[in-house]
């Protein structure tokens, strides 16, 4: 089959889906296909993140860059599937007010929480991209972005 045959059974606009597989797909800089399913990417300087789920779905938020969610995920996206404690990641959040009684650990799992509801996906368990047992960490592919 020729590249040309190929790339007519995708759809290659931004956003929307492959009928055949439903997955999103993109043409790299080489002109290949590529699967984005399962993607974080981080846009740095502007606080936007995009979440590609496993079917294609894009589910999309904005952190400041003082908030405790943008905080977190510049920290986790350094080394996707690497494993934070609970202090390594308090290190990085804003300072727990003083009449706060919560732990590090509490801390870590209430701004995981703020961004699954900001992108969208509190109660979705198989699109989850965190890791959440016995520290802390993603489970996806990441794209840092300028």
């Amino acid at each position: 089959m020729g590249k040309n045959k190929q790339l007519q059974d995708y759809v290659l606009i931004s956003g929307q889906t492959n009928p055949r597989n439903n997955k999103q797909k993109i043409i790299d800089q080489r002109g290949m296909l590529a699967d984005r399913s399962n993607t974080l990417e981080f846009y740095k300087s502007t606080g936007n993140v995009t979440y590609i789920d496993r079917s294609g779905k894009n589910h999309t938020g904005h952190f400041g860059p003082r908030d405790n969610g943008y905080l977190l995920l510049s920290l986790l996206i350094q080394y996707p599937g690497k494993i934070y404690t609970a202090d390594q990641t308090a290190e990085v959040l804003n300072k727990a007010r003083e009449y706060s009684d919560s732990t590090p650990d509490r801390r870590a799992r209430d701004t995981i929480q703020t961004i699954r509801k900001e992108l969208g996906l509190v109660k979705d368990k198989v699109n989850d991209f965190f890791i959440v047992d016995k520290g802390f960490g993603l489970n996806c592919k990441v794209e840092i972005k300028p």
